[in-house]
């Protein structure tokens, strides 16, 4: 039994439900499934020409049990994936208000603002049900640059998906489009849509404009590695102290020096990122105990470029009083669907340090 997604106190819900367990998993066999039977058929084919091609040697007798034991325990596979997909749709929830989209599924819970989501557009199947998409705001590194060049060469970007399987979709997709422009203080909108049919636009008043290139924080390196995780410095800090302890064992003559040189480098790291997390941790310890509440409010969700375990990390900078002065400050970095529950104009609360009130932190956001 589906429990109710809890959501900030004074916000109306607009509509609750989730995938449609049967359509999910259709869904899942009509893509998914068949890529991968194919491409596995395809590589069986493309190798036995190669195998032929090789005459008689002992390749044509090998390559059918090497490709063909993986591709049967593959097909093997598929209904018990197709099932495990039917149980996650079955217990994943979609909860909207007129601020946010709020998942919950087996893999945890999003808040998302919809002030924060660009590009909204309907996928439409046949039968009315269908999935929503959206595309992220480009971060402040690399890929900023890759989709402005992207769209001055016309190229079509692969969306993400935000709901999937959902039973009439074009009336929640109206109803998210229409909660988006309220929030946002605009006018109605016009759904961009994918239909059967191929791609149209309704009529009517232009949607809503999310800026696609999210504002740029830029960080200090300490301020940087309060991102990284512990273990990650710790490896770099011991692995660049093991090579210097190598390189003194076996003598700092010859080769010596630059082993001794680049462990030191790998140590230096190591240390600062260990320095920046360990200080970002006892910051935030400290202020949840002993901080003062004060009100704050957010200015903006921003990039910062810092990547950590493969994803940009973002920020939320907010503005506050204290003490009879104007500061602001910014949360620890973190990935942009969990930085992207907030947006700017949010009233929030801090914690502020009594001695010291330059140095706050978001009550109840634990990074």
């Amino acid at each position: 039994m589906a429990v109710a997604t809890s959501v900030p106190p004074g916000e109306r819900v607009l509509w609750r439900g989730g995938p449609e367990p049967s359509r999910a998993m259709r869904d899942w066999l009509l893509g998914d499934a068949v890529s991968l039977v194919v491409g596995g058929l395809w590589t069986v084919i493309s190798i036995g020409f190669v195998a032929g091609m090789a005459g008689g040697s002992v390749l044509p007798w090998v390559l059918p049990f090497l490709i063909g034991v993986p591709l049967v325990a593959a097909l093997l596979w598929l209904p018990f994936a197709a099932l495990r997909v039917r149980r996650r749709a079955a217990a994943t929830r979609y909860t909207l208000t007129e601020r946010r989209l709020v998942t919950e599924s087996p893999s945890g819970r999003t808040d998302l603002r919809l002030a924060n989501l660009p590009d909204l557009r309907l996928v439409r199947k046949r039968d009315g049900s269908g999935a929503i998409t959206f595309s992220p705001p480009a971060g402040a590194g690399p890929d900023r640059y890759l989709r402005r060049m992207s769209r001055l060469l016309m190229m079509r970007e692969e969306p993400a998906e935000l709901m999937s399987a959902v039973p009439a979709v074009q009336d929640v997709f109206d109803l998210m489009r229409s909660a988006q422009a309220s929030s946002m203080g605009t006018a109605s909108n016009a759904p961009g849509e994918t239909s059967p049919d191929g791609p149209r636009m309704a009529s009517g008043p232009r949607s809503p404009v999310v800026d696609e290139e999210g504002p740029v924080a830029r960080l200090s390196f300490t301020e940087s590695a309060a991102s990284v995780p512990l273990w990650f410095g710790g490896a770099f800090l011991l692995a660049g102290l093991g090579v210097m302890a190598l390189a003194v064992v076996g003598g700092l003559a010859g080769d010596g020096w630059p082993l001794l040189g680049l462990g030191g480098f790998f140590a230096l790291i190591g240390g600062a990122l260990v320095r920046g997390r360990l200080r970002s941790v006892r910051a935030q310890g400290r202020l949840r105990a002993r901080g003062r509440r004060v009100t704050g409010r957010v200015v903006d969700v921003a990039a910062t470029g810092v990547r950590a375990n493969r994803q940009e990390q973002w920020v939320v900078r907010y503005a506050y009083e204290a003490v009879g002065r104007s500061h602001s400050g910014h949360s620890p970095p973190m990935p942009w669907a969990r930085a992207a529950g907030y947006a700017a104009g949010d009233e929030i609360t801090l914690l502020v340090d009594a001695d010291d009130p330059s140095w706050s932190v978001i009550a109840g956001l634990e990074v």
